[in-house]
């Protein structure tokens, strides 16, 4: 089981990002119902729910948005205290609980979101300014087309070697500083 970020990675911008909270809201109905069936004495019932919530609750895990792993890692604490208040509950559901790794989904999901926040950002700025950057351009500095072209085929380059050169200069500054 992994968390699968391929479709982040590809970047469709259009899509929204999907509500999860309701999950949370699901799994509380269903962990209270577990709780009722197991006190009145149905523990197949229970135990039966017991798995339709984990199963639905393995739909998040495998999501790439750090929110539905976010919300499954609430649904575990759930799952976990109903878990605590069955006796005679199969060695089956610790295994279960140990064969998911929530940390590597988490950073998994960082990773993503952030190459997907990379991603928007890029195209956000090559689809949408290149036409405000022609404007702005040639209006004011009057410069010609083959050097403005330069300049948007290189703006992927350039934005970050100015951004890392910022941050070279803040941290010579900053041990200037100290040495003083």
């Amino acid at each position: 089981m992994g968390t699968d970020i391929s479709y982040l990675l590809e970047g469709d911008f259009t899509a929204p990002l999907p509500g999860y909270l309701w999950h949370a809201s699901l799994q509380k109905v269903l962990a209270l119902d577990i709780l009722q069936k197991y006190r009145q004495g149905q523990t197949e019932d229970a135990t039966q729910m017991l798995e339709v919530s984990w199963e639905i609750n393995q739909s998040l895990t495998e999501q790439p948005y750090l929110i539905s792993q976010l919300v499954a890692l609430i649904v575990s604490q759930y799952q976990v205290g109903v878990m605590r208040k069955i006796d005679n509950l199969p060695a089956q559901w610790q295994e279960y609980l140990r064969e998911r790794d929530y940390l590597d989904s988490i950073l998994t999901s960082l990773e993503g979101e952030a190459v997907y926040s990379f991603k928007f950002g890029q195209h956000f700025l090559w689809q949408l300014s290149k036409s405000s950057f022609k404007e702005v351009l040639q209006e004011q500095l009057y410069l010609d087309t083959p050097l403005l072209t330069l300049f948007i085929l290189f703006k992927p380059v350039i934005k970050p070697y100015i951004r890392f050169s910022a941050i070279d200069t803040h941290r010579a500054y900053r041990a200037g500083c100290e040495c003083k």
